[in-house]
């Protein structure tokens, strides 16, 4: 009778110790799923303390409102799926690229079309499938394993001992800054906070790109032409597409991939010491529009482009693109007279165009009657998948990734992705002589600007780094090709001008100097504007090479090269 009275006693027990582990297990299983991206970035890297503590921080991070939701633990659980969404996400940006969802990824994104979404996943489409599903699977197979309520006095020790770590985790490793500070990093760099916190910088970046045609409806740069000229004016600025300085032949690349503009040398002036002001193009592009600057860049949200100085000026505006200008660059365009975009808009049947597929939108534009005519083209020159980039009459380095499959981050591969890159510039080459050609042909006073956005990573060094996905920008991703063109009758008329950039065409420049500059070929000046920055002038100075990285964080050039 004893012996079967005092089996039902210790039964419970054993049974509430052993529900008691399996539920810490899950709880610690599903706090696994919700920090797997940072925590296999970390294992990539070898950065194991950042391992544990971005564990600890997530694990603090979603255990502290458990007292809040006591009894109703799956439906806490449940809350977190519209985060979860974006956790395959970021596993993938970690594995591929070695780099978290942040601000700057999450504005690529948005940015990006299908097309360009599976060129960069292209090969890894099963497989990200494949782990969606798994993933889902088994957060949901967790959360329904779990209680629906647990006691009060549990709840709160485990509120009050994740929130006790979190301070004391900030209290150990916060060194050079305050406590204060480190305790919004702990919150704002590990999942779910990161998510959250850039998610709020970027729908407060969309709020201001939103307002900004009502910011900027009064602002003017009272710009004028300051020249009275006989003949037809047509001023071209081509905004390349991660294009480097450093795998052109025209600035001394052993590879002829520029045959074209090499016949064109005589005409060309060469800028062989720019930096780009943007590690990405959604930033670098505004900077070359604008008067914004690195150190400066809110005024992309309160000042209007140079669009707007030119049609001041008296000029008809254009904009040509074979990019989808998305965020702050389209509120740009939107300044031109008339915008006009590649019609496929990317869609399945017809993958992407070429650049080439500019020129008769660019040809129609100079047979028109207009006396001064501005056009900025935007070209998807060398953006990844460079193989979409040139037709196979331009595969002439080769292996090349027209016929071979090879990820994008594969530095044993190297050869391949370098070649099907140079391809890309010889194609381009080919691009910008026949916009030469053509405006050459209107026997205008012209000229023909060609500036890239930022430049590439080509597992340079021994970060072995590719594309341009890093925070920290290189100095390959820094340096840009920077040139210019101008007709024998521009050449006539501003002599001064010509002397003054090949004065100035090895002096260091920033993006920032592209604006200025553009509007003095011009002839085109406003009240206070400063001549200094422009290379056309004899009072140029050189800029400070700077440029924004990830989390808007500013470097000087100098301190990028290795």
């Amino acid at each position: 009778m004893n012996a079967h009275i005092t089996l039902p006693l210790n039964q419970p027990k054993s049974k509430t110790k052993s529900k008691l582990w399996f539920n810490v297990s899950l709880v610690l299983t599903i706090v696994f799923l919700l920090s797997i991206a940072p925590v296999i970035g970390s294992l990539i890297t070898g950065k194991y303390i950042q391992l544990l503590l971005a564990f600890l921080i997530t694990t603090c991070f979603i255990l502290a409102p458990v007292a809040l939701f006591r009894n109703y633990i799956k439906l806490y659980t449940w809350l977190f799926l519209p985060i979860i969404v974006f956790v395959p996400i970021s596993l993938f940006c970690v594995i591929l690229y070695k780099l978290p969802l942040n601000l700057d990824i999450m504005v690529v994104i948005y940015n990006t079309n299908t097309a360009e979404a599976l060129e960069f996943a292209n090969g890894y489409i099963l497989y990200f499938i494949a782990l969606l599903i798994g993933y889902y699977w088994a957060y949901i197979y967790l959360t329904k394993k779990l209680p629906s309520k647990i006691s009060w006095n549990n709840s709160l020790k485990i509120s009050l001992g994740a929130i006790l770590t979190f301070v004391l985790i900030t209290l150990l490793i916060a060194q050079d800054i305050t406590f204060k500070n480190q305790f919004k990093k702990n919150l704002t760099a590990s999942f779910p906070g990161s998510l959250i916190y850039n998610s709020y910088l970027f729908r407060k970046q969309l709020n201001l790109i939103n307002q900004h045609e009502e910011q900027v409806k009064d602002f003017k740069f009272n710009a004028s032409q300051n020249v009275s000229l006989a003949k037809k004016q047509i001023y071209v600025l081509v905004i390349g597409e991660s294009a480097r300085a450093k795998n052109w032949q025209i600035f001394g690349y052993e590879r002829e991939n520029s045959p074209e503009l090499t016949k064109k040398q005589n005409e060309l002036i060469k800028f062989s010491n720019t930096v780009s002001g943007g590690y990405i193009t959604a930033l670098a592009v505004p900077m070359l529009i604008t008067r914004a600057s690195a150190d400066d860049y809110d005024r992309v949200y309160t000042e209007k482009s140079i669009i707007t100085a030119y049609k001041e000026a008296g000029f008809k505006t254009y904009w040509l693109s074979n990019q989808n200008d998305f965020e702050k660059i389209g509120m740009f365009a939107r300044e031109s007279d008339e915008e006009f975009y590649l019609p496929s808009n990317y869609t399945f049947g017809k993958n992407v165009n070429l650049d080439m597929e500019l020129i008769p939108y660019l040809q129609n534009i100079l047979s028109k009657n207009e006396e001064k005519v501005f056009i900025i083209l935007h070209t998807l020159g060398s953006h990844y998948n460079y193989a979409a980039r040139y037709p196979n009459a331009y595969d002439k380095f080769k292996p090349s990734l027209k016929t071979e499959k090879v990820n994008p981050t594969d530095d044993a591969k190297k050869e391949i992705i370098i070649n099907s890159y140079d391809n890309t510039i010889l194609y381009t080459d080919a691009v910008i002589s026949k916009m030469i050609d053509l405006i050459k042909a209107t026997q205008a006073v012209s000229t023909l600007t060609y500036v890239s956005d930022h430049g590439e990573d080509m597992f340079d060094d021994e970060r072995k780094l590719s594309q341009h996905i890093e925070p920290v920008p290189s100095e390959y991703v820094a340096s840009i090709p920077f040139f210019m063109w101008s007709s024998t009758t521009y050449q006539t008329s501003f002599k001064d001008k010509i002397n003054n950039l090949n004065t100035n065409k090895d002096k260091p420049v920033g993006s920032q100097n592209i604006f200025y500059t553009q509007l003095d070929l011009s002839s085109i000046q406003y009240p206070n504007m400063d001549r200094s920055k422009s290379l056309a002038s004899k009072t140029f100075e050189s800029s400070p090479q700077r440029i924004l990285g990830g989390d808007s964080k500013v470097y000087n050039y100098n301190d990028l090269k290795k």
